[in-house]
């Protein structure tokens, strides 16, 4: 029995090369940049941009391109949507060119796209995305194949943009295995994302740091959270810590020459946190 199933794949990467990367089975091999779009625009402004897909294969790449509404869910999962049914949509104010093409192996292809924002507008964040779907199915094992999907983010701020961060809910578990777990989430209380990397540290009742551990990257769209978790082991003395959770905010594209301007806000989240270990 033939099966198809549907991948979407969220370009995060500045590229992304050889989805299922087997050499059994065929695969598309595909280099999109750039990875998203975080763009400015005042009402009534446009914003004109543009996307280079190459294709790597053996074979001829056919894609087809739309604009669709976007979500995350708690899992960090994308969910797509239909244009212009979300709160927030930008895809009505996205035109493009070409929507349909096919490139030949070796060679690249540009899409050219404009942003025009209406105006009348609420200050804060909108979204859309490009979404590419391929011809092609994929072959991935004995009568599975799969159709992969092509999603470029693309965040329109307008401005005031304010992003703000807030950590909360900040306990300490132990878990089945005899580890001390710092559980605790991140709210993006603004009227965009945040996009974070982090730090963790632990010092003991001298001050002298006794765990150190690096954060990965999060993004929290506004109006939600994340869960994280830190693993502070098994081998810590009874007595008094503190934990320091330290978020950096990673500024959009369009601020990254502007640190200073970053929202006109501080550009780190600190929480201090006391830890008793009985």
């Amino acid at each position: 029995m033939r099966q198809l199933i549907l991948f979407i794949v969220v370009i995060l990467l500045w590229s992304l090369l050889a989805i299922f990367p087997m050499s059994v089975y065929a695969s598309p091999m595909v280099e999109i940049i750039p990875s998203r779009f975080e763009l400015l625009v005042e009402p009534r402004e446009r914003s004109i941009q543009s996307i280079v897909i190459s294709n790597h294969g053996k074979e001829e790449l056919t894609l087809i391109a739309s604009s669709r509404d976007w979500d995350m869910s708690q899992t960090d999962s994308l969910i797509l949507f239909d244009a212009a049914t979300t709160p927030r949509s930008a895809s009505n104010w996205l035109r493009f060119n070409p929507r349909r093409f096919t490139i030949p192996s070796g060679k690249t292809q540009i899409i050219r796209f404009a942003v025009t924002a209406p105006p009348q507008l609420e200050a804060g964040e909108y979204r859309t995305a490009i979404v590419l779907e391929t011809k092609e199915e994929y072959e991935i094992k004995d009568n599975y194949y799969y159709q992969p999907i092509f999603a470029v983010l693309v965040y329109v701020n307008v401005p005031e943009v304010k992003r703000v961060g807030e950590l909360d809910e900040i306990v300490v578990t132990l878990d089945d295995q005899g580890n001390y777990i710092l559980n605790g989430k991140l709210y993006s209380k603004g009227n965009a994302h945040l996009r974070t990397e982090g730090e963790f540290l632990l010092r003991d009742s001298k001050g002298l740091i006794v765990k150190k551990e690096r954060l990965g990257k999060q993004v929290v769209l506004p109006g939600k959270n994340i869960k994280f978790k830190i693993n502070l082991g098994k081998r810590l003395d009874s007595g008094e810590y503190q934990g320091e959770i330290l978020w950096r905010y990673i500024p959009a594209f369009y601020l990254e020459d502007q640190l200073s301007e970053y929202n006109n806000v501080e550009t780190e989240l600190i929480k201090k946190v006391k830890i008793t270990i009985r």
